[in-house]
């Protein structure tokens, strides 16, 4: 009796380790999302959501795919579903924000940004995006300046808030302050440059 379990216990581990695993079409699309292919990706994950629509983690997935392939309108409407879903979800709202403002849709850019430093208040990555957008348009000006100046009294050192800054300074004529503020970027090594 002993000689036939210890046969059985060997069959079926020998068995478990000969069969190969069989991934579903989500586990395919992480796998093909973390080579990069996202071509694949966007394949896999659909046919994930057509078996199952009320995955979220497949349809996130699938808006940073889209997202990474530059697909605009396909990433702004597969992020909008996922914030319907979960509107507290911090990283899709940036990413949607972001691509909103690749879609030259500056406005609604400015509100999702908006949406989300008022949901986290200490996301200074949104504060810092949100100046850049407020830099692209002359009436905003003074907004990037009081964000880039507010994100700089908590970090003194943030490359993207000083280049955001001396970019405002110089396009609104303020030279000197300008010229200031980019040595100051300049004097800092690495760190964030958006």
């Amino acid at each position: 009796m002993r000689r036939w379990s210890l046969f059985l216990g060997v069959t079926a581990i020998w068995l478990c380790m000969a069969i190969p695993a069989v991934a579903g079409p989500y586990e395919d699309g992480v796998t093909h999302f973390n080579r990069e292919d996202y071509g694949k990706a966007i394949t896999s994950l659909l046919q994930a959501l057509e078996a199952n629509p009320g995955n979220l983690e497949a349809k996130k997935l699938l808006g940073d795919s889209y997202y990474n392939l530059g697909k605009n309108q396909e990433a702004i409407k597969v992020y909008e579903e996922v914030l319907k879903a979960d509107p507290n979800d911090g990283k899709v709202r940036q990413k949607l924000a972001q691509v909103y403002q690749w879609s030259d849709d500056r406005q609604k850019s400015i509100t999702a940004y908006k949406e989300l430093i008022a949901a986290e208040p200490e996301n200074l990555s949104a504060k810092r995006d949100l100046a850049e957008v407020y830099s692209y348009d002359k009436s905003t000006y003074e907004n990037a300046i009081a964000l880039s100046k507010e994100i700089l009294a908590i970090e003194p050192k943030d490359r993207g808030a000083l280049l955001t800054l001396a970019r405002v300074q110089s396009w609104s004529g303020a030279y000197e302050e300008a010229i200031k503020t980019y040595e100051e970027y300049l004097s800092i090594e690495g760190g964030n440059d958006t």
